[in-house]
């Protein structure tokens, strides 16, 4: 029997958080964005699946630490929360 298990769907944990996923323009540079107060992750079009992957990996360890703005410590702490998530 096969299940569906979030750590390899990133797409299935941000609806089990809450958190709507949507494709769209980005600064320069900038393959996510998470805006926690409208419970919305921002990507980029056009991102290779494994950049999809992480990049969706990175903003959902910034919606669950309830990050905004951003800080170095902020960009360090949802890649740690992801490493540690997705390898379980």
């Amino acid at each position: 029997m096969t299940t569906t298990n979030y750590q390899r769907n990133p797409d299935h944990l941000a609806k089990q958080l809450g958190i709507r996923v949507r494709r769209g323009p980005l600064p320069q540079g900038w393959w996510g964005l998470c805006d926690h107060p409208r419970r919305t992750i921002v990507l980029r079009p056009g991102l290779a699946p494994i950049q999809y992957t992480c990049t969706l990996m990175h903003e959902l360890g910034h919606a669950y630490y309830g990050h905004e703005g951003v800080s170095g410590k902020q960009k360090l702490l949802p890649d740690r929360w992801a490493a540690d998530d997705y390898s379980r």
